[in-house]
């Protein structure tokens, strides 16, 4: 290799070690990836975050029925499974695999609905949840269709509720 080959590999090397942090932290910020992996800086921006997921079901009548995550061994693994890839690779993650193991044990259903919650460090320096995305999966035939996902605000701070 010669030494202006050397020099521009360098050079490519360097600007890629100063630019990675900055685009590490726009997909923290945008994408909810995990801050620790990835080989970013974000790491150092805030404490690793932890999921909750919330499942329902609607039934014939329309009354949301609460889908227990224990009901199963089975759902218990594909849960855990599913809470590792959603904090590494944020909302890059959809919950496919949860809702058709609930359709399967829930085909009558006529929509199911899965909530995750991300729970870490806010503005006041408490834990709360700090991001919520909700997906819900309608029945097409027994089984689950197109997500429409949202994500609404979450609830109010302990200082918004004061005000």
């Amino acid at each position: 290799m010669s030494a202006r080959a050397r020099k521009i590999l360098v050079g490519v090397l360097l600007a890629a070690y100063f630019v990675w942090p900055l685009v590490h932290h726009q997909l923290v910020l945008r994408y909810r990836i995990d801050p620790w992996k990835l080989a970013g800086w974000a790491m150092y921006t805030t404490s690793a975050a932890r999921i909750r997921i919330s499942l329902l079901g609607v039934d014939e009548s329309g009354r949301p029925v609460r889908v227990r995550p224990r009901s199963t061994p089975r759902l218990q693994t594909i849960l855990s499974d599913y809470v590792y890839r959603r904090r590494t690779l944020g909302l890059f993650a959809p919950p496919d695999s949860v809702v058709r193991e609930v359709a399967d044990m829930h085909p009558d259903y006529a929509e199911w609905a899965v909530t995750v919650d991300e729970i870490g460090l806010n503005a006041e320096n408490y834990f709360a949840v700090i991001h919520r995305s909700i997906y819900r999966y309608p029945n097409i035939d027994g089984a689950p269709g197109p997500a429409e996902i949202s994500y609404p605000t979450p609830n109010p701070t302990r200082a918004d509720r004061t005000r």
